[in-house]
C-alpha cells in the first residue's frame, strides 16, 4: 500500500475513533491529545517506517519557543509527511501551525494540518 493511501485510511480510522469518543463522552471532553493518539495508532497499523512525535525542524527565522511537529512519518530516516493536529475552537492555533509547516525547509516533505 502506498504512503498516501495508508495516510488516507489512517485519517479515516482516527476520525471514526474520535467520533465514537465524542458519542461516549461528549464534544467538550475530547482533547487534541485524543486525536493525536487515535491517529498515531492508526498510522502504526498502516504505515511502514517510523513515526515520530513532536519532531523539531530548524526554523531559523522564528524567535522564541516553537514546538515540534505533532506527527512525522519517516522513511529511512527522511521526513516524508508532517502532520499538525488541532482539536480546537480557536483559529489562531491553526494559522500558527500553517505558518510553521510552511517555514520548514525540507525538500519533498508533504505537510498537513488536520483540524
Amino acid at each position: 500500500m502506498g504512503l498516501d493511501k495508508a495516510l488516507s485510511e489512517a485519517l479515516d480510522a482516527a476520525a471514526a475513533d474520535v467520533q465514537a469518543d465524542v458519542g461516549r463522552f461528549g464534544m467538550y471532553e475530547i482533547l487534541e491529545a485524543d486525536l493525536r493518539g487515535a491517529l498515531r495508532r492508526a498510522l502504526h497499523e498502516r504505515v511502514a517506517g517510523s513515526l515520530r512525535i513532536e519532531r523539531a525542524f530548524p526554523l531559523p527565522h522564528w524567535t522564541g519557543k516553537v514546538g515540534g511537529v505533532d506527527l512525522v512519518v519517516e522513511t529511512d530516516g527522511v521526513a516524508k509527511h508532517a502532520l499538525e493536529l488541532k482539536f480546537t475552537r480557536s483559529l489562531f492555533g491553526v494559522l500558527w501551525d500553517l505558518l510553521k509547516l510552511a517555514s520548514i525547509d525540507a525538500r519533498g516533505l508533504r505537510r498537513f494540518v488536520i483540524v
